[in-house]
């Protein structure tokens, strides 16, 4: 179990200052995401966000599953089931090395596809979140 008090950085060991940063929105969130905030005291879409930047992704996809345990079509900032289509696009390799957690989202996928169908989204958002899920599953 991870201490959730603590930022990121301190964590991983990551060090680094805000001048290492080049000046544009995404690096400074990037920043203060992991320098600056409690892993606690992220919002969903900031775990969305840091999964997409392949961060951490050890400590992130717990936090993720937790989520999409409680809300699995959660919408954390573009749509219904933006947080599930970043964890399943997320490094190809983190999940070769833990089957587990692999299991547990794709466990948590078979009993919640029924509500795809349902889901308030384009038909291009619920196919890509199809595909998405299909290339995970088998890669």
């Amino acid at each position: 179990m991870i201490n959730r008090n603590l930022t990121l950085a301190i964590l991983i060991g990551k060090k680094g200052k805000n001048s290492d940063f080049q000046e544009s929105s995404i690096t400074i969130r990037y920043y203060k995401l992991c320098f600056e905030t409690k892993i606690k005291d992220f919002s969903n879409d900031d775990v969305r966000f840091l999964i997409s930047q392949n961060e951490s992704l050890h400590i992130l996809i717990p936090e993720a599953i937790s989520i999409l345990e409680e809300d699995f079509f959660i919408e954390c900032l573009y749509y219904n089931g933006d947080l599930l289509k970043t964890v399943l696009n997320s490094d190809r390799r983190f999940w070769l090395k833990n089957a587990k957690l692999k299991e547990l989202l794709m466990d948590l996928f078979t009993k919640n596809q029924l509500l795809l169908a349902d889901l308030d989204v384009t038909d291009k958002i619920r196919n890509d979140i199809i595909t998405s899920f299909n290339e995970f599953a088998f890669s």
